[in-house]
């Protein structure tokens, strides 16, 4: 229940919640994990601690350090796979990056040119999150996730509300987090 704390929630939806639900906190933290995000969290308290504006193209690195950001997956696409395989999938088609192709061993849109250290991991995942319902931020698998991730990822739907944790720790390259395992955890 750990990550309960680190979910920004409205004390008018807390409040309108059953006794049974908001004095259970594991009832509770069921409860919004399985819950759209845009119904109970607190937008203010959240851009207060996370404001998803500051991470723009524009800025080359940018670290987030010692802070959990709480988030809900909007689109996930598998761009290790065609175009065409994935119009047969469950997975939202993100804006297009590279439309001619689906080579994921080029990676320089992901920096400048300017920039001496060159991540050269594949990229397989590529997310779009939301932290209040409103803003919109962007997120690609740079080391490969554990194989429990993975199955957890391909088994998902346009219907699931998944739920992310982020962090403590982020390098975020022109605006796109770059995920890993130690900080990118799926909550159930």
């Amino acid at each position: 229940m750990e990550n309960l704390s680190h979910i920004f929630i409205s004390s008018n939806f807390l409040n309108s919640l059953p006794d049974e639900i908001k004095s259970n906190k594991e009832a509770l933290y069921k409860h919004l994990v399985n819950e759209n995000i845009s119904n109970y969290i607190d937008k203010e308290k959240v851009k207060a601690y996370f404001n998803s504006e500051l991470y723009n193209l524009e800025e080359p690195l940018q670290k987030i350090e010692n802070k959990y950001i709480f988030c809900q997956v909007i689109s996930v696409r598998n761009i290790a796979i065609s175009k065409e395989e994935a119009k047969y999938k469950e997975y939202d088609n993100l804006d297009e990056i590279e439309d001619e192709d689906n080579d994921i061993d080029d990676n320089k849109y992901l920096q400048g040119n300017d920039e001496k250290n060159q991540k050269t991991s594949k990229i397989i995942y590529k997310f779009e999150f939301t932290s209040t319902g409103d803003d919109l931020f962007y997120g690609f698998e740079y080391n490969q996730f554990s194989h429990q991730t993975h199955d957890k990822l391909s088994n998902i739907t346009k219907s699931n509300l998944l739920k992310i944790l982020l962090g403590p720790n982020i390098e975020v390259r022109r605006g796109i987090f770059y995920l890993n395992d130690s900080n990118f955890k799926i909550l159930s």
